[in-house]
């Protein structure tokens, strides 16, 4: 049996109430910021705290439609068909880019308006998504246990020469990680051609570099350019970049920069310095898969 809050079941039984019984949907997206996306089923915004850890959400006002629970008499796992309005392309570039945003989590509760305070762990629902398409009007999610028969198999597969390793995930002491850090900065100016200090760098021309861990001018870290110039000093310790930091604060120490994507070839981990980090099989023949 539930254990629901008595004011809860009191407002369920009431008659008439001027309260609004809500669904708030919350999807947790499978991708390394593990972003969060929050939406009421209502006309305007709610503040809830969904136990995040960070004090009340803001749950956007937005059109989704649930479907009922399918259940059948042959043994399949039962689903929950979610549809998020897709109007204003909200989804897409999500969906774009971690593949349908399968494995991504979504969590389904029932609030009453007036109440919002309340204990509402019996009234939330947890599913995974095992599918999804997107048409001009919605996004369409196909909500579940994961079945086993979906997971990967095999477990293991051993490429000659690509690297299955994340891009820029340095090592933290559970098993091998990629570890290309970049280059060290010591400095950078404000210009409209920001010029880079970084101790034989190698970059050339149109190489994209990004960057991070800068002090001072933090307005530069996350962001990437492009290589106007390899080798403005003539000495190979410096680099101009398409980042206007006129109006950015000034540097004042540290700082890391490297290529900003990486085609996980033996030929780009060659070219970073990284190769021993590689996280391919060169041992194997050319074009030969091992499984295990």
């Amino acid at each position: 049996m539930r254990d629901i809050p008595a004011n809860l079941i009191i407002e369920k039984n009431k008659l008439q109430s001027k309260a609004a019984w809500l669904i708030l949907l919350k999807i947790t997206l499978n991708n390394s910021e593990g972003t969060e996306l929050r939406f009421v089923r209502n006309f305007e915004n709610v503040d809830f705290n969904d136990g995040s850890g960070s004090g009340s959400q803001t749950y956007t006002a937005f059109p989704f439609e649930i479907e009922p629970t399918k259940n059948t008499s042959k043994g399949q796992i039962h689903t929950v068909t979610l549809r998020v309005s897709n109007i204003t392309k909200l989804l897409e570039p999500y969906l774009e880019d971690l593949d349908g945003a399968i494995g991504s989590t979504v969590k389904i509760t029932v609030v009453n308006s007036d109440r919002l305070t309340e204990d509402y762990s019996e009234l939330e629902l947890s599913y995974d998504v095992i599918e999804c398409y997107s048409t001009a009007e919605w996004v369409v999610f196909t909500l579940g246990a994961p079945n086993p028969l979906r997971q990967r198999f095999p477990l293991h597969k051993f490429l000659a020469l690509h690297c299955s390793y994340k891009y820029n995930d340095v090592y933290d002491g559970d098993g091998p990680r990629c570890q290309y850090a970049g280059k060290n900065i010591t400095g950078i100016t404000k210009a409209s051609n920001a010029k880079i200090s970084c101790a034989d760098h190698e970059f050339a021309v149109d190489d994209v570099i990004k960057f991070a861990e800068v002090g001072g001018m933090t307005e530069i870290n996350g962001e990437s350019g492009t290589v106007q110039n390899a080798d403005p000093d003539e000495d190979g310790n410096a680099f101009t970049v398409d980042i206007d930091t006129e109006s950015y604060s000034d540097y004042t120490s540290g700082g890391k920069c490297g290529y900003a994507i990486c085609n996980r070839t033996l030929a780009d981990c060659r070219e970073r310095g990284n190769s021993t980090n590689f996280g391919g099989f060169p041992g194997i023949r050319s074009g030969t898969v091992r499984i295990a």
